[in-house]
């Protein structure tokens, strides 16, 4: 497994509205600027993405892959791995901490293996504006700023 590239923010709003934004994957062409497509294919008993194909732009090439969502620690936490597609590896995590007074600490962490040729450094680069865009929009919603 590689090395995660990781980001987090305090929101002012509750573990579960900030768990809402982050299973919302067909929103994420909305606000991440590299997902060009999302699309929900399976869901469990609570309607909660367990299967979802994305397409995701870099600078080489677009990048179509499926991941597998687990929403067992909701709604503390949900994790990701890749299924298919055009990477070698993809994982990662949401963690929602509850700190008290409706404050939650929102983390986001993934790495990633493309299956095509793509410097270390723009790898790292697009994984961290990634991150910081993911908690980013999580704290912009919830706080409706």
């Amino acid at each position: 497994m590689s090395e995660r590239t990781r980001d987090e923010l305090e929101v002012k709003g509750g573990v579960e509205a900030c768990y809402a934004v982050a299973a919302d994957f067909v929103t994420y062409p909305e606000w991440e600027k590299n997902t060009r497509k999302a699309e929900v294919k399976e869901t469990d008993a609570d309607g909660r993405g367990t299967k979802v194909w994305f397409e995701f732009e870099t600078p080489i090439k677009n990048a179509l892959y499926t991941l597998a969502y687990d929403h067992t620690d909701f709604p503390r936490s949900m994790s990701f791995d890749l299924l298919e597609g055009d990477l070698k590896e993809m994982n990662g995590r949401w963690t929602f901490e509850d700190l008290g007074n409706g404050a939650t600490r929102v983390s986001y962490e993934v790495s990633v293996r493309p299956d095509f040729p793509l410097p270390n450094l723009l790898k790292k680069a697009i994984e961290k504006k990634h991150c910081r865009s993911c908690v980013k929009i999580v704290k912009t919603r919830v706080e409706g700023n």
